[in-house]
């Protein structure tokens, strides 16, 4: 069976929708992974958030998501402190300033993915989507042969 390379695409594609949101992002002096760490810290505000679940959850380096978390902080968009349950733990919070800013991140991103949908069905959308789910499942590293 030959194989399409879709790897291009696939980074071509973060590439295009990293530009489009960045024009936003930029604005309030973020980037597109900071952003989107702003974005998973409130939808998760009840929980305790550790760096290791950030890091799961977007699948980047420890370095990349402590390189995030300190520019976070030195913006006063987040506050890092120990958790109660175990002191060996830090928990990430969003701060007030954070949640302002998120709130319209949030309202710019859902214009970006409107534009990413454009002239695509619902149902192409959710083949995608299930698509790359499969493909990610298949190269994380537990699932490597």
């Amino acid at each position: 069976m030959e194989y399409k390379h879709v790897g291009r695409l696939i980074k071509t594609l973060t590439n295009s929708f990293e530009k489009e949101f960045n024009k936003v992002a930029l604005k309030h002096d973020l980037t597109t992974s900071q952003s989107m760490v702003l974005i998973y810290l409130q939808k998760n505000k009840d929980k305790e958030i550790s760096p290791i679940d950030i890091e799961k959850h977007f699948n980047y380096s420890h370095a990349s998501i402590l390189g995030i978390l300190k520019r976070l902080k030195e913006k006063n968009f987040i506050t890092i402190k120990q958790s109660n349950k175990d002191k060996r733990y830090r928990i990430i919070e969003i701060s007030d300033k954070g949640n302002n800013i998120e709130k319209e991140i949030k309202k710019s991103l859902k214009i970006v993915i409107k534009k990413l949908y454009l002239n695509i069905s619902n149902e192409e959308i959710d083949t995608f989507i299930n698509v790359l789910n499969k493909m990610i499942y298949n190269l994380q590293e537990e699932n490597l042969c």
